[in-house]
């Protein structure tokens, strides 16, 4: 089957997840390299790469429409669903 990741730069190719958070039908990982990723629960299939953080992951949340990110890099995302 298809990599539905093969595509991203090798620098982006994430390890292990480090947080999740789930949002009606999908659910977002945080990887280790800062890398995260949206899948579709109802349908098995990867939605989207949201690229912006540069380290680790430590945590996801979401409130009001948007899902908010902070990692390693000393920042804090916020990132429309």
């Amino acid at each position: 089957p298809n990599n539905p990741l093969s595509g991203l730069p090798a620098k982006q190719k994430h390890t292990f997840v480090t947080c999740y958070d789930f949002c009606d039908t999908l659910v977002f990982l945080g990887y280790e390299d800062g890398l995260i990723c949206c899948w579709d629960i109802s349908t098995k299939k990867f939605r989207f790469p949201m690229i912006g953080h540069t380290n680790r992951i430590n945590g996801l949340d979401q409130a009001g429409g948007f899902i908010y990110s902070c990692a390693n890099d000393c920042t804090i995302r916020q990132w429309e669903t």
